[in-house]
């Protein structure tokens, strides 16, 4: 009998090489040494880089209960997600509940990395330079940076990168893939301002004729935040999450007429962009699609779908908010930046005039029953695509730094708050302090993302008057806050008991203040509370330092005693 033949290792080898396979490897491995420095960073004590994830951790195992809220018999809206937190409440009450944020991020990386180096394959020649555009664009989506928030930006830019492949099948023009227009319906669902991509996947299937998926794709995605927004009206609430409304309200504050806001909003816009240019990217790629829409306007469905993506970019540019880890806007970059990328490899064959704006031999226009041949990455493409990743290196490098700071601080005044003080008390970080405390434990949080009755305040009302008020209104005796978010001050009848600092932390590096600062307010048994924090002292991390009876409340704690 022959002999089996020896199965070759040639497609094996030939899909490590992959763009694909190249990225998501890229990812899970930079994930692990980022995971690896955190732990070094913490002392073996992981925390994520943001404060926020543990609100939704403390929203997951409250809801296991019913409550949809941080206090017993009070609800509250604290999360900006719909799905986010209810992805959480089948793990609440596990050790396995703090790690879910992760598990679930690095799975959506994976998967948006391999999208990405998917995208790659499809619209350039295979070789080096095409790996090396993945890469450079895993790092320039920032996914690792936003998979370490614990937030829901790595699934809201799996699904946007996901939708931007039905704006890829128009301009190829192919079969519009059911899976890109499923990931365009949860888009809203995952965060709000999604709706921007779905619109565009909705003005891309009415090009593609497909207008009666088109007509119904916007009302179908919308139905689970009508249904909440009626749930959250149910519950007394506002119809959009507190947590929404307190961070987009700079935006609506203005009351002068219409013309005179929008000209305001664009000077101000562009002058914040020359100041601090996390917009420049989305900006510059409004630009770029402008140009390839104007390139494009002999062929109807490339034109509109690229004039649609132009729009959905502007309205985050001017409208939508950034920082934080670069993590609000990265959604609607890796959106627009896909679909530029790709408009413009292919501009050769939609417009025999027009020449790739990102440089490069275009090759030539084929036959109508011809398939196009791939073009090499530009130079040019691998240089912008990398400017953009030096751009978000540097919230990449400083996550290690960051979870430190919520370590040192955030985590510490949680285990404060949850085991040696457990009467009411009032802060404006609600994160660490809201997870580690349990619902009957009454959390006042003084920004409005956890408490409605805050939230009504406006940042104009919120005066010394106004926090002593609120405070003995609930029988608030300790109060934990960074004094520098109250503009109007501080009462005067608080008493400063004691200032915790993380000295281990480069403030520019980090999403924490250096200090925050611990007052009693005229209803504290301020013997009892200074007894509490004495026995807390000695439980503090190295690199915490807490000053009791701080003589001011400056952003240094000088040496541990």
């Amino acid at each position: 009998m022959a002999a089996a033949p020896i199965p070759s290792p040639q497609p094996a080898f030939r899909r490590l090489r992959s763009a694909a396979t190249s990225n998501a490897l890229f990812f899970l491995g930079a994930a692990l040494v980022l995971f690896l420095v955190i732990l070094r960073r913490t002392h073996g004590h992981f925390s994520y880089c943001l404060d926020d994830p543990y609100i939704h951790l403390a929203l997951a195992e409250r809801l296991r209960h019913g409550l949809y809220g941080i206090n017993a018999g009070e609800p509250a809206s604290p999360s900006s997600s719909i799905v986010w937190p209810l992805l959480l409440v089948p793990f609440a009450g596990m050790p396995l509940l703090p790690w879910m944020p992760l598990l679930l991020n690095i799975l959506c990386g994976t998967a948006t990395a391999w999208l990405l180096g998917r995208f790659v394959e499809r619209f350039f020649t295979p070789g080096p330079r095409a790996i090396a555009l993945g890469l450079l664009l895993v790092v320039a989506l920032n996914l690792l940076g936003i998979a370490y928030t614990g937030l829901e930006h790595p699934l809201q830019v799996l699904l946007c990168v996901a939708s931007a492949f039905a704006i890829l099948a128009v301009l190829t023009p192919e079969p519009i893939p059911a899976w890109s227009i499923a990931a365009a319906v949860l888009l809203p669902s995952v965060r709000y301002e999604g709706v921007l991509i779905t619109f565009v996947v909705a003005v891309a299937l009415w090009a593609a004729h497909r207008k009666q998926l088109a007509s119904v794709l916007l009302p179908l995605s919308l139905a689970p935040a009508v249904l909440f927004s009626l749930y959250l009206h149910h519950l007394s609430l506002p119809w959009f999450p507190l947590s929404v409304l307190v961070k987009s309200s700079y935006k609506f504050q203005d009351h002068s007429s219409f013309p005179v806001r929008i000209a305001r909003l664009i000077v101000e816009t562009l002058l914040a962009t020359v100041k601090d240019p996390e917009r420049a990217p989305q900006l510059l790629l409004v630009v770029a699609l402008c140009w390839l829409a104007w390139h494009t306007c002999h062929r109807h469905s490339a034109f509109l779908v690229l004039a649609a993506t132009a729009v959905a970019g502007t309205v985050q540019v001017f409208l939508g908010p950034v920082g934080w880890f670069y993590r609000y806007e990265i959604y609607c970059l890796a959106f627009t930046l896909v679909v530029a990328i790709a408009a413009d490899a292919r501009l050769p064959s939609i417009n025999s005039v027009a020449r790739p704006l990102l440089g490069g031999d275009p090759p030539p226009v084929p036959e109508p029953t011809q398939t196009p041949d791939l073009p090499r990455v530009p130079g040019l493409l691998l240089a912008s695509v990398g400017a953009l990743a030096m751009f978000y290196a540097r919230p990449l490098l400083g996550i290690p730094q960051a979870a430190l700071g919520i370590w040192q601080e955030q985590a510490q005044l949680g285990r404060f708050a949850s085991r040696f003080h457990t009467g009411p008390i009032a802060v404006n970080d609600l994160g660490w302090i809201s997870y580690l405390r349990t619902p009957d434990h009454y959390t006042l949080d003084l920004v409005g993302l956890g408490s409605y009755e805050a939230f009504k305040m406006r940042e104009r009302d919120r005066t010394p008057a106004w926090l002593d008020a609120i405070t003995r209104e609930h029988g608030i005796g300790l109060v934990i806050i960074y004094p520098e978010w109250f503009s109007k001050g501080i009462p005067t009848t608080w008493t400063p008991m004691a200032k915790l600092c993380a000295n281990d932390v480069d403030p520019a590096l980090s999403a924490t203040a250096p200090r925050v600062m611990i007052y009693a307010t005229p209803v504290a048994d301020q013997q009892r509370l200074l007894a509490e924090l004495e026995r807390f002292r000695p439980t503090l991390p190295l690199g915490s330092v807490l000053q009791l009876h701080p003589p001011d409340s400056n952003e240094r704690c000088g040496t541990a005693p």
